[in-house]
């Protein structure tokens, strides 16, 4: 290839990159709130509010406050600080498919046995078995295309706001205990107003060291490892039944005892705890 040519395609290159780089970088500047103005007006939405309330109907209008939604013949005003999530389903509806997939195969099925009737003749009658065939065939692929929901893509997804957190769900026995040296595995959940699990991957769960629980004036000693990325919680949505925190704590160098275990929930500078036992 001549050097002109390879010099051509080497620019076009970099600026092609150099596009791609600058369009994503303005796009990680967007607010996630205005994505959800990508909704088109009318199509269905689901917002689930900090309260696992679910509101669904369809999208009317965006604005940096909140949504308006139609639902029915009411017009529902959702605030922004009150949602959590906000999605879409892109596809047809379990009812859609289950409806097109019976009227193509049954359809189908239909026509191919009156083909044949008509050729061979059917006993007792072909109008009888002509619609037992559509049904039958119909009926199966409607039961195996409503198997398969629509996708669903979340627009937009928010930590649950500051002070709304109130108590913690421990979700691992009490009496629950290790070996000193192997890792204690803390599995909890953080609950808002009326006990509801608010757990989130955008709620941010640290913590802060161990303590012996035996005596309450005991310092707190840090853990070992990084603090930036070792004393963070994992969210984990297999966890509890709603999504939950994992978070397995090392007892290296702890003799057997009850410890407490301390931690931070978002923002908060308050530190809370729950306890972990070493045999």
């Amino acid at each position: 290839m001549p050097p002109s040519v390879c010099n051509r395609l080497r620019r076009a290159l970099v600026l092609t990159f150099a596009a791609l780089a600058a369009g994503r970088a303005a796009t990680a500047q967007i607010d996630p709130w205005e994505h959800v103005n990508l909704i088109g007006q009318g199509q269905d939405v689901a917002i689930t509010l900090h309260t696992h309330t679910r509101i669904t109907g369809r999208m009317q209008s965006w604005s940096p406050e909140g949504l308006r939604i139609q639902q029915g013949k009411l017009t529902t005003h959702v605030a922004r600080a009150n949602i959590a999530r906000v999605e879409t389903n892109i596809g047809m509806t379990r009812g859609r498919k289950a409806i097109l997939a019976a009227a193509i195969v049954g359809g189908l099925s239909a026509g191919l046995t009156a083909a044949g009737c008509s050729r061979h003749g059917c006993q007792p009658s072909t109008a009888t078995i002509v619609a037992g065939s559509g049904v039958l065939f119909g009926g199966g692929a409607a039961a195996i295309a409503s198997l398969f929901p629509p996708h669903i893509e979340a627009y937009y997804t928010a930590a649950p706001p500051p002070g709304s957190w109130k108590s913690t769900r421990q979700l691992y026995a009490g009496d629950a205990s290790v070996r000193t040296g192997e890792k204690f595995p803390v599995r909890l959940q953080i609950l808002g107003d009326g006990g509801h699990d608010i757990s989130s991957p955008l709620l941010i769960v640290h913590a802060v060291g161990v303590s012996s629980a035996a005596d309450p004036s005991a310092s707190v000693k840090p853990l070992p490892g990084d603090p930036g990325v070792s004393q963070t919680f994992t969210y984990d949505a297999r966890v509890g039944d709603s999504g939950g925190y994992r978070f397995d704590v090392d007892t290296t160098g702890l003799p057997p005892g009850i410890y407490s275990l301390h931690y931070r929930v978002g923002a908060d500078t308050d530190t809370h705890v729950v306890p972990f036992r070493v045999k």
